[in-house]
Order: C-alpha cells, then structure tokens, then sequence
C-alpha cells in the first residue's frame, strides 16, 4: 500500500479540517485519534468510514486485525503526517473518522431508564469537563447523558481525548432546554428528577439517590436554567467554603455520581 507523505494531500487536509467545529457539522463526521480509541470505536459498533494509520501500529496484534478485516476506506500514512495530525509530542499512529453518535432525547424510555442514572448537562462549555464528566460517568457504571442547549461539542478532540477512552461506551441525547423539559415532565412518578443548586437544597449527604435517577447539572457562571429547575423533584447542594466561590463543574459532578 502507496504510504501519504504529503501534508497537502487530500485525505490529511480532511482530517485536519475535522478538528475544526464548522467542518464537523458541514459534513457530519468527525475523528478520534490512538489506536485504543479507533479500536474502542469499533467494538462499540460505530460506522466508521475510513482510518489513516501508520505501519508502526500494525505491531498491535488487535489493530492489525482490524485493519485486516476492515471494509472502509484505509490509508497508510508516515509518522511525520501522524505528528502533523496529532499536534502532540508524542503522536498518535492510527486515526479515524466516523460519524457521531447522537440519539434524540424521546428515545429515552422507561426501559431505559431501568435502574440508571442518567445526567442531564446544561450548557458546560468546556471540552476538558465535560470529557472528565464522562469519565466519572463511565466509572460509576453510567452510559446516558443529556447535552442540554449550548453544551460544547462532545465531538471535539479534547471531549474524546479527556475522556480517557470511555468515550465510546457512552450514548449521547442532544436537546434543547424546551424539549428538555416536555420530555422531563412527563417522566413517570418514580423517576427521581435531582438538580444541583447554590442557593439551598438538601445537602448532598442527605439527598434521596434511588433510582431511576436524572441528575441534571448546570455549569460553574450561571447555574442551571430556572426553566430546567422548576422540574426537579429534588434540589441537592454541595456545602463549600464560603471563601471559595465554586465547585468545578466536574469534581461536583464527581461528588453526586459516586453517591449512587
């Protein structure tokens, strides 16, 4: 197989245009970099559409497999395009690019619900958050998260690469606050709705954790929505140093995910 040298080629310029927010969302797709998360994707059952990888990975018993039995497109690479690629010093050797994951929020039944705890994201903005939020997340168990409104796009390299390779054993639910809210309201009388709040509450060692549980949080400036609030069922509060202004968003996440 002819190995890509060129930094203009074609197939290198697209990847690199899929870091890019605008280019993810003109064309659907978006790439994971590390031959853990590509095979992570694929285990998971994820469409992937073509891979770019450097011989040096084919050394990986597992990834050599999968390329091997892969039916997409697949490219191989030199390691100085994976380091252009990576922008890391220490560069990742396989690449891919799929499209995401995203379901609508009504696909959350009840028998989905079961026995989980579901978070429910109100615009957290920051990539390196919300990628340790799904890490947390993923370790206590959890698999379904809401991204409510203007969350930031959990397709960006630092969502999946905070993430730690739990980003694919993840399903993601986009809505906005008002379908949020249609959906939220209608939830069966023994789904416990919790809502983190500054302003009072339960205190967290005393709050009710049974489950079904949505667990909705809000991020560090503005709390969460006062339209998403009126539906919690329990308002739950981290008692801090008042010297201290906040929590970040994450470690209080951390804080209620391992109460479950």
């Amino acid at each position: 197989m002819e190995i890509i040298h060129s930094t203009t080629n074609q197939k290198v310029k697209f990847v690199r245009q899929l870091w890019l927010k605008k280019y993810r969302l003109e064309h659907k797709l978006f790439c994971v970099e590390g031959i853990g998360a590509v095979l992570s994707a694929f285990e998971a059952g994820h469409n992937i559409k073509q891979v770019l990888y450097c011989e040096s990975a084919l050394t990986h018993p597992a990834f050599a497999k999968f390329i091997g039995e892969f039916k997409g497109e697949k490219f191989a690479i030199s390691e100085m395009i994976a380091e252009v690629l990576s922008n890391r010093d220490n560069p990742h050797q396989a690449f891919a690019i799929l499209p995401p994951w995203n379901h609508h929020i009504e696909n959350i039944t009840p028998v989905i619900l079961g026995n989980q705890c579901v978070l429910a994201l109100d615009r957290i903005r920051d990539a390196g958050n919300l990628g340790t939020i799904l890490r947390t997340h993923r370790a206590n168990y959890g698999r379904h998260v809401i991204l409510i409104d203007e969350c930031v796009d959990h397709t960006s390299r630092e969502v999946v690469r905070a993430s730690m390779g739990n980003y694919f054993d993840m399903q993601f639910y986009l809505a906005s606050s008002r379908e949020f809210n249609y959906w939220v309201k209608d939830l069966p009388a023994d789904v416990m709705v919790s809502a983190t709040s500054s302003h009072g509450g339960v205190p967290f060692k005393q709050a009710d954790y049974r489950k079904p549980h949505v667990l909705i949080m809000g991020n560090e400036q503005g709390g969460i929505n006062p339209d998403i609030m009126v539906h919690a069922r329990q308002q739950i509060c981290i008692p801090i140093n008042p010297q201290v202004e906040s929590l970040n968003i994450a470690i209080a996440t951390a804080i209620l995910l391992f109460r479950f």
